[in-house]
């Protein structure tokens, strides 16, 4: 028979592998989430900027000019602020105190999920279009959306006027996640995409903002032929309702047979 020591002793041992074993595992878990997440042959991973904080989005020039001051791309910072990085690699603050006050807690914290969320640059007309979510007066979790203009094609370091379309989202929910994201315009009118705030029995009200695609003017207006438009208003979100009925869209890109 055993005694207490030994059976001590076997004991630790058991404990001993399983913690071997477990480690072993752990190891081979992170070795292979690593080599999914490797970098493709052929491909190269380099910092080409730094500095910002809590960098949300980023959208290149399509066509640059050819200067060393010339904007190469935009980058946005959660908590309200727009980058913009020149042909020589130097960073610009292009605007900022975009979204307000800042949550009571700082990330990682669930509550401060909220700020800048979608960057789209139109080079038509040098327009900058920024979304995001903000505490409104009474604190309540809103979304809303700014155009920022600047030169047609090649852009600029400073915006030359801005435009803001709070008041289609002013009455509207918005929540810590599935907030108001992606845009893009396509032929004359900007699309947008907008989150469930987590509230999915909203996704089908056309009341509501949240869970939809909107379509509008390049300025905030309705557009005439959307198809639940009733008026002008922009306190309706019928006017500006494309589809309906989702989740949580987070990109949007227009392929041959239609937008996805």
């Amino acid at each position: 028979m055993l005694g207490w020591g030994s059976l001590c002793a076997r004991a630790m041992l058991v404990l001993a592998t399983i913690a071997c074993l477990a480690g072993a595992s752990l190891a081979h878990a992170a070795e292979q989430w690593q080599n999914e997440w490797a970098v493709a042959p052929g491909f190269s991973i380099t910092s080409d900027t730094k500095g910002y904080d809590f960098p949300s989005a980023i959208a290149f020039v399509p066509n640059p000019g050819p200067g060393p001051k010339d904007p190469l791309y935009f980058v946005t910072e959660v908590r309200g602020t727009i980058k913009v990085v020149t042909n020589d690699r130097s960073i610009h603050t292009f605007a900022q105190d975009i979204v307000g006050s800042k949550p009571p807690e700082e990330l990682p914290a669930l509550v401060a999920e909220t700020g800048m969320a979608g960057l789209y640059l139109d080079p038509t007309h040098g327009y900058v279009y920024v979304s995001f979510a903000y505490r409104d007066e009474g604190m309540v979790l809103r979304n809303n959306l700014v155009r920022f203009e600047s030169t047609p094609e090649v852009f600029s370091l400073e915006p030359k006027s801005k435009l803001s379309f709070t008041e289609i989202f002013a009455d509207q929910p918005s929540s810590q996640s599935h907030q108001i994201g992606a845009m893009l315009v396509h032929e004359g009118y900007l699309y947008v995409s907008v989150g469930d705030a987590l509230q999915t029995h909203l996704v089908r009200d056309l009341n509501y903002t949240v869970g939809k695609i909107l379509r509008m003017t390049l300025d905030g207006k309705p557009v005439p032929d959307n198809p639940f438009y009733i008026d002008d208003d922009v306190k309706k979100p019928a006017n500006f309702v494309w589809a309906y009925g989702l989740r949580n869209p987070f990109g949007l890109t227009v392929a041959e047979k239609g937008l996805f």
